[in-house]
């Protein structure tokens, strides 16, 4: 059956139960966080806490055996776009400050809870201005969408780490980035 599975990375191989399959290229860190993978021949980002850039390992899953399924009967999160970089921005230019409306899905098989929202760097400069995720369960294949501001308080380079997260540990994060002059 074709369809979205939770793949687990352990050192450079993936364990999805039936399948023997890796992750190119080959990752020189120990991933052990879970990540959304479809099948064979698709890319896909492994979260990590170690030497992965920003945390997240990107490359192709490669299965030797063709498998291909669904996996644990649970709610997962995904957000699109996965970040966003604003680029430089002149506080004192007359044009509107960019924005970007960030969507996420429940990618899962299971509704989750109560999204909760939790925001890490510069939140005066970066601002969630429209928020339809917090507090809002999603059942499986729905989303809610979020918008974040450029409202920088200074110059220099801005930073927001944005996740949305339920009691039964699912959660996603983007980073949005701005230069402010």
């Amino acid at each position: 059956m074709r369809g979205p599975f939770v793949a687990l990375l352990i050192g450079l191989a993936l364990g999805l139960g039936a399948g023997a399959c890796s992750f190119t290229p080959a990752l020189q860190a120990y991933c052990d966080e879970t990540q959304l993978c479809a099948c064979e021949g698709d890319d896909c980002c492994i979260k990590s806490a170690n030497s992965c850039e920003d945390g997240l390992c990107c490359g192709r899953l490669v299965c030797t055996d063709g498998f291909c399924g669904q996996g644990p009967d649970q709610p997962f999160l995904a957000i699109t776009p996965p970040g966003i970089d604003f680029g430089v921005y002149d506080r004192t230019s007359v044009n509107p400050a960019p924005f970007q409306v960030f969507t996420v899905t429940n990618v899962g098989t299971q509704p989750t809870g109560p999204l909760q929202r939790r925001t890490l760097g510069n939140v005066g400069d970066l601002t969630v201005s429209e928020d339809g995720c917090a507090n809002r369960a999603l059942a499986p294949g729905q989303s809610c969408t979020t918008r974040v501001d450029v409202t920088p308080t200074s110059a220099g380079f801005k930073e927001l780490r944005l996740a949305y997260f339920e009691s039964s540990d699912v959660d996603t994060t983007v980073t949005i980035t701005a230069l402010v002059r």
